[in-house]
């Protein structure tokens, strides 16, 4: 019998290590393994495509020209993360790979139309969720990334 391949649940997917030095630099790459293109935001994917995770579940506070954010359990921002009114998508080609972002381990906690203030994170473990959209205009169809990885001291 011919073994059958295993299809990945989306045809984009993260191109990522499964662990990272505590203050590396990481990488935060793409590849489109599907039959058609998506789309992701050239200019701050952190913001458009991209969800940031850790395990502990807390719900942390971002500040934002005074008012006070509450995200969701275990979420947080990264820097660069923050400008979602800029907008500027490309398309990314069945079996086309393309670097995202290069995140240097900071959660943004103040965001005065950028992030004005950041932290270090803590080692542990964290994931990344990134949505992708198939068209640019209209907006239809929507596959989901996910990606756990380690940041050890």
């Amino acid at each position: 019998m011919v073994p059958t391949p295993s299809v990945p649940s989306s045809p984009i997917i993260f191109v990522m290590q499964d662990s990272y030095a505590l203050g590396q630099d990481i990488s935060i790459r793409i590849r489109n393994n599907g039959p058609i293109s998506y789309f992701y935001s050239t200019y701050y994917p952190a913001c458009n495509n991209l969800t940031f995770h850790d395990a502990s579940q807390k719900v942390r506070m971002i500040e934002s020209f005074g008012e006070i954010k509450e995200l969701t359990a275990g979420e947080f921002i990264i820097p660069r993360g923050t400008h979602c009114d800029l907008a500027g998508d490309t398309e990314l080609l069945p079996g086309e790979e393309a670097v995202l972002i290069t995140w240097d381990q900071q959660e943004c906690v103040i965001d005065n139309w950028g992030c004005t203030e950041s932290i270090p994170l803590p080692a542990g473990n964290y994931s990344i969720v990134g949505r992708f959209d198939e068209s640019r205009y209209p907006r239809i169809g929507e596959t989901t990334a996910k990606w756990s990885f380690t940041i050890s001291p």
